[in-house]
């Protein structure tokens, strides 16, 4: 109330009477909402830099990756990268022959492009759904006769876990658990997964995979031993011989 001391705002009715005025404020605007996030603005910023590619040699991608046989050249930032693995940090902040050189070009012969494209999104900060679905073949477009789209997705998943655990990121995970929840694994396959698991120490989709053996056991063996008697060639007869050894084995 205007000067009135604040000992005495109890009397606010008998104050009125007397003649005191209240004061009353106008309503507080309210600040209009932000529609970009100071966060998400650099996110995107470099999101978008990392996608485009279109200047390999810009100063935003001081690092270029050599990956896989097609020798595909993919640009990033080695301060991003820095930031968000403990790998990249290692080799470029931690005194190693990349961290003192200008111009770094790094071999990743053993890996595949796509699977690559989908790490490095996913390390600038997109979902791991919104990368693979940005850099994977669409059911709808896929045309291959070799194999179905479920095996290509699951090859491309594999190739994912490798990669993942090569650079120890917590993608890993997420991976591991796409493809134990996702119903991909099948009696065909599963031999095939259970070594995957083991290259990549991914820990939880090898003891499925051990469960999923001893579940049907006596349909795996029988099957394996059909494969091993009509094999096409000595090549194919030594790869189910070894998948059969895996499967005798103790660690099975």
């Amino acid at each position: 109330m205007y000067k009135v001391n604040n000992c005495l705002i109890d009397y606010e009715e008998l104050l009125i009477i007397l003649g005191a005025r209240t004061i009353r404020p106008p309503p507080v605007p309210v600040p209009a909402p932000d529609p970009d996030d100071q966060k998400e603005v650099v996110l995107k910023s470099l999101l978008d830099k990392l996608i485009s590619q279109s200047d390999i040699e810009c100063q935003c991608n001081d690092v270029v990756f050599v990956v896989g046989e097609e020798k595909v050249k993919i640009g990033a930032s080695r301060y991003v990268l820095s930031a968000v693995s403990k790998h990249f940090k290692k080799m470029f902040c931690g005194g190693l022959r990349e961290s003192t050189m200008r111009d770094v070009e790094i071999p990743l012969e053993e890996f595949e492009p796509d699977t690559f494209w989908i790490l490095l999104q996913w390390l600038y900060g997109q979902s791991f759904e919104d990368a693979a679905k940005s850099v994977l073949c669409k059911r709808e477009n896929f045309t291959s006769e070799e194999e179905s789209y479920e095996s290509y997705y699951l090859t491309s998943l594999l190739n994912l876990l490798k990669i993942s655990d090569y650079h120890g990121v917590k993608l890993k995970d997420e991976v591991e658990s796409k493809i134990i929840n996702g119903s991909y694994i099948s009696i065909i396959n599963v031999c095939e997964c259970l070594v995957w698991s083991k290259d990549s120490k991914a820990t939880r989709l090898r003891d499925y995979c051990k469960k999923y053996i001893k579940s049907n056991w006596e349909l795996f063996l029988e099957q394996k031993l059909e494969y091993r008697a009509n094999a096409s060639d000595i090549q194919e007869e030594e790869d189910q011989t070894r998948m059969l050894e895996l499967l005798l084995s103790d660690d099975h």
